[in-house]
């Protein structure tokens, strides 16, 4: 039976103890050291490859930026839930009449959509980082911020048009309160929502161009098909269902601490 070379993912023949492909040990160390008695092997040279190998591969790289992207998935889903338990904790809502205390409440409904929209969209590419990268490409850090610098733009492009249907469609709305009318004026604006709108789909193209063309050049430095990498990643996010679960408790919970905060906060008196 075949097995697979734990680096590359590289199908090694029979009897193997380095692969072919990517050069990495198969027992861990090279063959040459294997046969070597225990008290001449440099032991500390043994203990320090593998670290080597993780900064050699830019294995280093993606699990440092999937940590990352991790930690910013739990603030989004953190962030309403630490704004309505400060709203609830230091008493902010009392003193508002209910009618600011509404818009105040729509206002957190809106942030919590948005947190939760973040929580996923960034938790999702923090797993398409470990599918998307070889260990055996030589130029890892270029391309991988090359599509961090795509996602970014995405995510603020997709932000930035549902803030502009939502100014749109709130312009409609008329706001009688003296102290609120004129801050809801200038955010339910129609022609500031068709600009925040179309600030968005620039945002989109100049960010998706700029990734682009620097995955171009180093995908020639790498020498590898793009083509069936590039398909394998427009399947990815249909076919990675790990640890959905997990995030969806993690949205349940964003969403019922924020809910029963904000209401707390509401019925202080």
């Amino acid at each position: 039976m075949n097995t697979e070379c734990k680096e590359c993912g590289h199908i090694l023949p029979e009897g193997a103890t380095v692969c072919p492909e990517c050069g990495a040990s198969v027992c861990g160390f090279n063959n040459e050291e294997s046969e070597r008695p225990w008290y001449e092997i440099d032991i500390l040279s043994v203990a320090i490859k593998p670290i080597m190998r993780w900064f050699d591969s830019g294995q280093f790289i993606r699990d440092i930026v999937c940590v990352l992207l991790s930690l910013a998935a739990f603030f989004f889903a953190a962030a309403p839930v630490y704004l309505s338990y400060s709203g609830y904790k230091n008493h902010a809502l009392v003193g508002f009449s209910s009618s600011e205390k509404s818009l105040l409440i729509c206002f957190l409904v809106i942030l919590l959509l948005f947190g939760c929209f973040s929580c996923g969209y960034w938790q999702k590419r923090s797993r398409m980082i470990v599918k998307l990268f070889n260990p055996k490409d030589e130029f890892v850090g270029v391309p991988m911020g090359s599509y961090l610098f795509q996602w970014i733009g995405e995510w603020v492009a997709i932000l930035a048009g549902i803030c502009g249907m939502l100014m749109f469609f709130l312009s409609f709305l008329k706001v009688d309160n003296d102290s609120w009318a004129f801050l809801f004026n200038i955010i339910a604006n129609r022609n500031m929502g068709f600009f925040v709108f179309g600030i968005g789909i620039l945002v989109a193209i100049i960010f998706r161009a700029g990734a682009e063309g620097s995955r171009a050049l180093t995908s020639i430095a790498n020498n590898t098909g793009r083509q069936s990498r590039k398909e394998d990643v427009k399947s990815l996010l249909d076919t990675d269902n790990s640890n959905e679960s997990f995030w969806n408790i993690v949205y349940a919970l964003s969403i019922i601490l924020t809910i029963t905060f904000a209401l707390m906060a509401m019925l202080q008196k």
